[in-house]
């Protein structure tokens, strides 16, 4: 097996064109094509020059596995105009080594293991988003009001795959698409849970509602952050919790922000929105944030959620002998060391109730 979509994926992972990477390593440019083809493969003492200037060890090239036998359709980026060509391709890229590793996982434990999902593009989008709000949680068996605990673990029970991807990248926050059919949503993991959550909101909206073909990006974009906020903080609760008027939002409200699971930004965003304060109390109230900083990142406040679809899969192969720890640690792509204390750290019941 050649080394092509590896390279490819570390280039990319480290902000280089092909050009750049035969400037540095003194190696023709289309020799480097042939290498990211697999049409040619590159000698020993080439791998390591190509592994050094990538910042990696050379047999990462070969460990990093790529699941051939997944089929992708990857949706547009919430902010689509502000990431670079590159930038983009290396999002899509590790999207697919991580949702491949699930199928992967899978595929071990002999096919059929992920739980069902809902029909995508199901809903009508109407002009209510309180009523798309509605329709989006109903989907996913949720009342129509109050919080969502744990959302991450909510759209992995309906059968979407999600994944937290540590990206530095500052304009990429999330992307939704199918993989072999099934939904996926993926993330930006540098973020705080609270905008996490808000962007997963955003990806499922993108692919539970049926969306105008003569609609705009802009206004799709517009719409599904819309219908995120209120799927999240539901009209009716937030009249009921804060009043039908409000001048101006106190710091008390911090607590309902953490009781939903949202930033006071998106709080004063749909209060504004719903009619509860108006313009001028959101703008002062954008004003004082904005002095505290968080225009730059505001600090969540409620604890991470994590996906749990691949190590439970991961773990259950273990568990049932179909593979060893360190083919385990390949599919969870960390140390053997990091995969033993999975296994076998304060949650070891949870894999072993079975036995």
């Amino acid at each position: 097996m050649g080394i092509g979509r590896s390279l490819h994926y570390f280039r990319l992972k480290n902000g280089m064109s092909i050009a750049d990477l035969a400037h540095k390593s003194n190696i023709p440019e289309a020799e480097i094509m042939t290498y990211e083809n697999d049409r040619q493969w590159p000698s020993d003492e080439t791998e390591e020059v190509l592994a050094n200037i990538l910042g990696i060890d050379s047999y990462q090239f070969h460990s990093t596995r790529w699941n051939s036998a997944v089929f992708f359709e990857h949706g547009d980026f919430c902010k689509n105009a502000k990431l670079s060509p590159h930038q983009q391709e290396f999002i899509r890229e590790s999207a697919e080594f991580y949702l491949g590793r699930i199928y992967s996982a899978d595929e071990i434990l002999g096919g059929n293991t992920l739980p069902q999902c809902a029909p995508l593009h199901a809903f009508d989008l109407n002009e209510d988003d309180a009523i798309n709000a509605e329709n989006l949680r109903k989907a996913l068996d949720l009342p129509i009001a109050g919080p969502i605990d744990n959302l991450t673990d909510v759209l992995e029970k309906h059968g979407v795959l999600v994944g937290q991807l540590s990206i530095d990248i500052e304009n990429f926050s999330g992307m939704s698409g199918t993989a072999n059919g099934r939904p996926y949503v993926v993330v930006n993991k540098n973020m705080t849970t609270e905008d996490i959550r808000s962007t997963m909101g955003h990806e499922i909206s993108h692919l539970y509602f049926a969306w105008p073909v003569a609609m705009s990006k802009v206004d799709i974009e517009s719409k599904a952050t819309s219908i995120s906020g209120s799927f999240l903080f539901p009209e009716a609760d937030a009249k009921e919790l804060l009043g039908d008027h409000l001048e101006r939002i106190k710091e008390c409200h911090e607590q309902i922000a953490r009781q939903y699971g949202i930033s006071m930004l998106l709080l004063v965003k749909c209060s504004e929105e719903y009619g509860i304060i108006t313009h001028e109390a959101a703008q002062e109230f954008y004003t004082a944030a904005s002095k505290k900083g968080w225009n730059l990142g505001e600090p969540s406040r409620i604890p991470s959620e994590q996906p749990m679809i691949l190590t439970d899969l991961v773990c259950k192969a273990i568990v049932d002998g179909e593979i060893n720890t360190r083919r385990a640690a390949e599919l969870m792509n960390c140390s053997k060391q990091q995969m033993d204390t999975i296994v076998y750290g304060e949650n070891w019941w949870k894999y072993y109730a079975q036995i």
